[in-house]
């Protein structure tokens, strides 16, 4: 929204005013609300550490300012950690002992079963804390992928904060966590694949296979290429994986398929995303 804000009132003279008045309220909230999250994963942070928690932050605020030439460009709506999953019960005794509270499903609560419990701030109900213990939630695909706290590690090089490490974080959230139905999440993608050196992108193709993420690095970075025109995205799409699955996904993911997610009309959309799905179920690796 910033983004689009920005060049409308750049490039569009004949924007009319009160869509303009209107974006901007909600651009202020945005940026209220990052910067009390900022706030709260500082002091979460300090907490873990203090209790021997081992944990790193991940998306939006990390990627805000690793990845976006301005990190107000990138809003975010609550705080994610990643954290060993054998210390997730450690890490919701510092966050309950820090008084925020977890939310939970009064029955078939899934939050242990998906590695993934929502801390709320007890005076400000509307920030959300997320601990993960896998960014792949669901089980079902965690037999076929999984992305924790040791395999943002590796992805990083022991830095969680590398450019392949959040190039790597923001196509599992997109891929895994979303199935693509947000174009924001192409966008993270982008920016993150142009925070690559050369290195890194020689580096990639490894460490996707690596990971287990090959087709899902392949996949992603096609469909991001021919979204923003990024050529070399693109190409890098086909030296990490290409094969006549790889090929059935990019029919798949098209542009139309990410931006109508959200449509009332959406039901292409919504199966091309689901046969996604059923292929990183059957292929991804």
């Amino acid at each position: 929204l910033p983004i689009v804000a920005r060049n409308l009132r750049l490039n569009t003279p004949t924007a009319r005013a009160e869509i303009l008045d209107a974006v901007q309220q909600d651009l202020v909230i945005g940026i209220g609300m990052s910067m009390q999250l900022d706030g709260q994963a500082r002091r979460i942070a300090q907490a873990f550490a203090a209790d021997g928690v081992d944990a790193t932050l991940v998306k939006g605020p990390v990627f805000a300012s690793r990845i976006y030439p301005f990190a107000a460009d990138r809003p975010f709506t609550d705080v994610d950690l990643v954290v060993p999953s054998a210390q997730l019960p450690a890490a919701c005794a510092v966050l309950a002992k820090l008084g925020y509270i977890l939310h939970q499903k009064r029955w078939f609560d899934q939050s242990s079963r998906n590695q993934e419990y929502k801390w709320g701030v007890a005076e400000f109900p509307y920030l959300l804390i997320e601990l993960h213990g896998n960014l792949v939630h669901y089980p079902g695909l965690r037999r076929t992928v999984s992305f924790g706290y040791r395999e943002l590690m590796l992805a990083g090089d022991g830095d969680p904060a590398a450019p392949l490490a959040l190039l790597m974080t923001a196509i599992v959230h997109a891929a895994y966590g979303h199935k693509f139905h947000r174009l924001h999440f192409v966008v993270d993608i982008l920016q993150a694949f142009r925070a690559l050196s050369d290195a890194d992108k020689a580096a990639l193709p490894a460490r996707a296979r690596a990971l287990g993420l090959a087709f899902d690095t392949a996949s992603a970075l096609d469909l991001t290429g021919r979204l923003f025109a990024e050529p070399d995205a693109v190409a890098l799409a086909r030296t990490v994986c290409e094969t006549p699955v790889t090929r059935i996904a990019r029919r798949l993911l098209t542009a139309s398929a990410v931006i109508n997610a959200g449509s009332t009309e959406g039901r292409a959309s919504w199966f091309a995303r689901r046969s996604y799905r059923l292929l990183q179920i059957a292929f991804a690796g």
